[in-house]
């Protein structure tokens, strides 16, 4: 018995160390998931002088506001500490930017 409580009480003080820093890194995520929707509500900016056909221009402003949403999902999961969702909408977030740097990013062998 003896045992068991010195292993408790060896372990509480890292789970309250662990609960804190995963609540710091919630707080980081909750400021860069607030940047990032910033930052994608003037990505469609980035086109102003591209030519694009009127159904690409429609895909990229798509895309765009796809991933403003997800990083406004982000920070409210973040902030809630749902780290279920958090993990679901990063991933949905990292498809999103996959699929439109494959369709408008220049391959970097052609810049």
């Amino acid at each position: 018995m003896r045992d068991l409580d010195r292993f408790a009480w060896d372990r509480l003080p890292q789970e309250m160390d662990i609960t804190v820093e995963r609540n710091r890194r919630l707080d980081e995520l909750v400021a860069a998931a607030g940047a990032l929707s910033d930052a994608a509500g003037s990505i469609p900016d980035a086109v102003d002088g591209i030519e694009l056909s009127a159904v690409h221009r429609t895909a990229f402003v798509s895309l765009a506001e796809a991933l403003r949403e997800q990083a406004l999902r982000l920070r409210a999961s973040a902030a809630a500490r749902d780290l279920r969702q958090t993990e679901i909408v990063l991933r949905e977030i990292d498809a999103s930017c996959d699929s439109c740097h494959a369709l408008f990013r220049q391959p970097v062998s052609s810049r």
